[in-house]
């Protein structure tokens, strides 16, 4: 899963959107939301659902934006973790991709 930072920046790329706007639209100051699109801190979390609201994320993208949040929240220990099941996942993916191949 892509940094929270990494995930608010590509939406709003893809909306257009500046931080200005997505702020006044979020009513926060523009200076929070550039501060966690540069990953210089962690997005508030008593707004993170309204941030997921106004960005029209589909149920899905609202769900891993969420989950995105409360990881960057979380300590470097969690966040190492996280980082390594992930790559462990998509490696046992890959494995089972690779053995379906074989079974055809």
């Amino acid at each position: 899963m892509p940094a929270f930072s990494k995930i608010l920046d590509k939406r709003l790329n893809e909306l257009e959107m500046t931080s200005k706007e997505f702020a006044d639209l979020v009513e926060t100051h523009k200076t929070v939301i550039t501060m966690v699109r540069k990953n210089k801190r962690g997005p508030p979390m008593n707004h993170i659902e309204k941030w997921a609201d106004k960005l029209s994320l589909s149920k899905r993208d609202a769900k891993e934006f969420i989950l995105a949040a409360h990881i960057a929240h979380s300590n470097d220990i969690v966040q190492k973790h996280v980082e390594q099941q992930e790559k462990h996942i998509k490696n046992l993916e890959k494995q089972l991709s690779e053995l379906k191949e074989e079974q055809k």
